[in-house]
């Protein structure tokens, strides 16, 4: 499996890296403070339609995939589903597994990264959520929607 923390080798947005509050102190941000920490997980050998059922029944756009000790193993996304309608190998799906079209290939942060080094690998690349990884175990996920909501709350 392999994946990679952000290593800051993306286009950046020039920003400033702290948020200031009313006393003007600096706020930081960090993925645990905005994570999920509960994701919906699957494993790698689980039926591929049962991942597009949990995606659908929970209205997200995609869970990790973790071992049986929940270290990442790669990520189902819905993209990665569609992979099953466009190589029309939709009969032959019914019966494959997760792995079988998962990305193992994932990008992660780790719960002490700022919000800004997370807005700016959202911005730099087009996936909709980044696991959170704690040695090598899932202990959240970001969407795009969470640092909008972060963001918001911000200029309140």
């Amino acid at each position: 499996m392999a994946y990679r923390e952000y290593g800051g080798d993306y286009p950046t947005v020039q920003t400033n890296k702290t948020h200031e509050s009313a006393g003007s102190e600096p706020i930081k941000v960090k993925a645990s403070d905005i994570m999920s920490t509960k994701p919906i997980c699957t494993h790698a050998d689980s039926p591929v339609m049962d991942a597009v059922k949990q995606l659908e029944k929970n209205r997200i756009s995609g869970m990790p995939v973790v071992d049986d000790n929940g270290c990442l193993t790669g990520i189902i996304s819905e993209k990665d589903t569609f992979k099953l309608m466009l190589q029309g190998k939709f009969t032959q799906a019914l019966a494959g597994k997760v792995g079988d079209y998962m990305s193992e290939d994932v990008e992660t942060v780790h719960p002490d990264d700022d919000l800004f080094k997370i807005a700016n690998l959202f911005y730099s690349k087009s996936f909709r959520r980044l696991p959170v990884i704690e040695d090598r175990k899932v202990v959240g996920l970001i969407s795009r929607r969470d640092v909008l909501r972060s963001l918001n709350s911000m200029g309140n």
